[in-house]
């Protein structure tokens, strides 16, 4: 079986979405990774918070481990009132709301010298959402307001965008895939149930991590399977 890698931030993200009866410490530093106790060939990176930390991590992964399917879960805050707290959603799409370079003529978002402005990733849900990544914790929705209207985002996060871009300069966009549960909305509407919110989201993120967990399970039995 090849390969996978889940990487989330937070080891209170980790904490919440998977049993760590299951799963062995591995490594502390420079990233903690955890090694699954029967399927040995996935791990758990624990990243760390926003761009620079989410890119080393992603960086020392595939370099150590080779993964071929690379798996994002987390929280983040929600920017379209459509979806409802707590519900996850797979990301088709994530882009960069805190780089401007356009005085020298790249795209709002574009890291220079780069061809790539949104990085689209592997999809397998008909209803999907978009991330946009930067390294500010953002509460006022003005702050990015121009990148709304160019992207059009539904949630905001601090790492999905390292994650994504440091792939694709791996040549390595395709093995991506992101599953993202919104704790709050960003117009404060939700914020006195924030913690009842974070726990509804991250019970949906723990089934999903479940469900993801049985089908490796599965296809490490039967390798032939697709799944």
């Amino acid at each position: 079986m090849k390969d996978t890698t889940f990487l989330l931030a937070m080891d209170y993200e980790i904490e919440n979405i998977f049993d760590l009866n299951d799963w062995t410490l591995e490594l502390e530093k420079p990233f903690k990774i955890y090694a699954h106790r029967k399927l040995n060939t996935v791990r758990i990176v624990r990243t760390g918070i926003g761009k620079v930390n989410t890119a080393a991590a992603t960086q020392f992964a595939v370099l150590r481990n080779s993964p071929k399917r690379i798996i994002n879960l987390g929280v983040v805050g929600c920017i379209n009132k459509k979806f409802d707290i707590g519900e996850v959603k797979q990301i088709s799409e994530c882009r960069f709301f805190d780089v401007d370079v356009t005085a020298f003529n790249y795209q709002f978002g574009q890291i220079p010298k780069c061809d790539i402005v949104n990085y689209k990733l592997k999809t397998t849900r008909k209803e999907t959402a978009k991330v946009i990544t930067g390294d500010s914790f953002v509460t006022d929705q003005s702050k990015f307001r121009d990148i709304v209207k160019l992207f059009s985002p539904d949630f905001i996060d601090m790492e999905l965008g390292a994650i994504a871009h440091t792939l694709y300069i791996n040549n390595e966009l395709g093995i991506l895939e992101s599953y993202k549960a919104p704790s709050d909305y960003l117009d404060h509407s939700a914020t006195k149930d924030f913690y009842e919110n974070e726990k509804k989201a991250f019970a949906n993120l723990r089934s999903l991590a479940s469900n993801l967990l049985a089908n490796l399970k599965l296809l490490l039995s039967y390798p032939s399977q697709r799944i």
